[in-house]
């Protein structure tokens, strides 16, 4: 065995010495070969070190802190083993307090874990006694409405039929001459929907915030759960259901179980590897495309997009993506630390490459898909319930076959599932290109500190040759007072800032009034986004119309919630942060309606920058 080992050591040198990157990819192998990279994993405990937990879990129920009592009977589940009698007891307690809160449904489905686990008739017929109280509790009990922010609008239809090869497509688009870029092939109006694009990899964004929301969420469907169930191998994994552990196990956890404590980037591009690669089984078809790529010409690369063969294979369609990466972008050095430590991750610790030794490949692989990462990955804030909104980051890949542009013509929305969904912003006819503006999460549309052109570059390896850079556009206020609004839209506007198709009103009138890039229409299009934001973070729409918004969100904060109890200081900050970068946007349409407050627009819409959290 060890012979075995010096070999591949020796033979794996030899092929790195010819490579171009050898440089960097010898000293990070060299290293990680010399002191390969170590899983921090926490392990499953056993009776006696969940017994603090279940006492704490107690104590904190005497105490009717039924909040905390759930969150430290889930942790006690994360660390026991499973199918162990501590596991029933901790569903048990957690089970009490979740009925405590008036969360039936959920502490009935913890009080059926408990009985199918339970080792002792004495437990079990307790548990039964229990499940029959909570059932008559549940039929007298009449639940108010609870305002549930994860109230996403339905995935609209499109305005034209169906593409024939891409059903995320709408038939008014299409890729011509094998073109890299969608173009329009019929007329299309203003508010249609041109594309509904699922994504490929969504991955739960983990940070340091007191309250983490995915603490609360289904690893794998992401919905809001309290009575989570863990992952029977490790302690990271959190699901709502057996069936969504089943899922997540078969898409991918059956070898991510053991990494579940990697960073952001790195655990998004092993879901990304491991989707590609099924698991692995198609490892060795998958690395001999990533050679047909590192040897492909520019007439070649041109035959790749191609819409009957991406539905196809979307192996290829992934990884078609990293075709501009370039071995000397700044990215290279950083990447190749990043694939070099996630490949000997694997070659040690799974049977992931299943006998195969080809690691320099792999590495090289993996450094596509972290340039992936970097320039395509897009990062939304999801509401989950109340006050918890969780950062997700997604790869969609329809999307990314639309051509950037600091002024595109179309918007986008997020959907239940993760579903984006890109409308026209205006009229749009045939043989014009479809643009979208990929810095509209991200960055300011002007900045002091760094010119666009940079940070186009920078972000998402964009060289931009759209109307605005094209002519050195800053942008600006353009339509002084010269703008005619309607009073009625006026009026509309004023009452309820989220009045989304009041917006789309105000969008076709400044279509009308200029042809150019302009700073007023993309202020608007932000704001079309954010008001759908709005609406499902507050869950007010109906109220939004006869309060000040200011009004309401300071009800909202001293409204009690039933059902949770709220400790939520971190998740509370990043909550109000976000709500007021959507609010900003907003605000500065209602001042460009007020023309009155013409002098006062022009002055705040110079300073004003798009900003987002990320």
């Amino acid at each position: 065995m060890m012979t075995n080992v010096i070999d591949f050591h020796t033979s794996f040198f030899y092929m790195l010495n010819n490579e171009a990157n050898g440089d960097k990819l010898h000293e990070y192998m060299s290293d990680f070969f010399v002191d390969p990279p170590v899983i921090s994993k926490k392990q499953k405990c056993g009776k006696s070190q969940l017994m603090d937990l279940m006492v704490q879990g107690e104590i904190k129920m005497v105490e009717g802190r039924y909040s905390e009592t759930v969150d430290i009977c889930t942790q006690g589940l994360q660390q026991s083993l499973p199918f162990s009698a501590q596991s029933a007891i901790l569903y048990f307690i957690r089970a009490e307090a979740l009925e405590s809160l008036h969360m039936y449904e959920e502490s009935l489905l913890d009080i059926d874990r408990a009985i199918e686990i339970s080792v002792s008739k004495t437990l079990t017929n307790m548990l039964q006694k229990k499940r029959i109280d909570i059932l008559k509790e549940a039929a007298c009990f009449e639940p108010q409405k609870m305002r549930d922010r994860c109230d996403f609008e339905n995935i609209p239809q499109f305005s034209n039929n169906h593409h024939k090869y891409q059903l995320g497509l709408s038939d008014a688009i299409d890729l011509i001459n094998n073109g890299r870029y969608f173009v329009a092939v019929k007329p299309i109006k203003m508010k249609d929907v041109i594309l509904i694009d699922k994504s490929q990899i969504t991955h739960l964004h983990k940070d340091d915030w007191d309250d983490d929301p995915t603490n609360n969420m289904c690893h794998y469907c992401f919905k809001y759960c309290r009575a989570l169930i863990p992952c029977d191998y490790c302690y990271h994994a959190l699901y709502c259901s057996k069936e969504c552990r089943s899922k997540a196990y078969h898409a991918y956890h059956q070898i991510y179980c053991r990494y579940g404590n990697l960073d952001n980037k790195s655990s998004f591009v092993l879901k990304l590897l491991l989707k590609i690669t099924d698991n692995g089984t198609r490892l060795k078809e998958t690395l001999e495309y990533h050679k047909e790529l590192e040897n492909m010409n520019e007439e070649m690369e041109k035959k790749v997009y191609n819409l009957k063969e991406m539905k196809e294979n979307n192996l290829r369609c992934i990884l078609n993506l990293s075709i501009p990466m370039k071995k000397d972008d700044n990215r290279t050095e950083d990447n190749l630390f990043y694939s070099a430590k996630i490949a000997m991750l694997l070659r040690n610790h799974s049977n992931y490459m299943q006998g195969s030794n080809d690691i320099l490949n792999l590495t090289k692989l993996l450094c596509r898909l972290c340039y992936i990462y970097d320039v395509y990955a897009r990062m939304d804030f999801v509401p989950i319930f109340e006050r918890y909104i969780a950062l997700v980051q997604n790869l969609y890949f329809l999307l990314n076959l639309v051509r950037h542009s600091c002024s595109g013509n179309t918007i986008y929305t997020v959907h239940k599932n993760n579903v984006l969904v890109l409308r026209a912003a205006k009229d749009i006819y045939p043989g014009e290109l479809i643009t979208f503006n990929f810095m509209s999460k991200y960055v300011a549309l002007e900045s002091n500190s760094m010119p666009r052109s940079i940070m186009l570059k920078n972000f998402f390896d964009i060289s931009c040759d759209c109307e605005a850079c094209a002519k050195g556009y800053k942008f600006k206020p353009e339509l002084g007072t010269n703008l005619d609004i309607p009073n009625q839209l006026q009026q509309r506007l004023r009452r309820c800032r989220i009045d989304i198709d009041a917006m789309w009103e105000l969008l076709k009138i400044i279509n009308n009034s200029t042809r150019k890039p302009c700073l007023e229409i993309e202020i608007l299009k932000y704001s079309i986004s954010d008001a759908r934001q709005l609406k499902r973070l507050n869950g007010l729409s109906a109220k939004i119309r006869t309060k000040g918004f200011k009004k309401i969100i300071q009800e909202t904060q001293q409204e009690p919630i039933e059902g949770v109890h709220r400790k939520l200081r971190g998740n509370d900050e990043r909550y109000e942060a976000h709500k007021k970068n959507c609010l900003a946007s907003i605000n500065k349409i209602i001042l460009l309606v007020n023309t009155s407050s013409q002098a006062r627009f022009d002055k705040e819409i110079q300073t004003f920058e798009l900003r987002r959290l990320m």
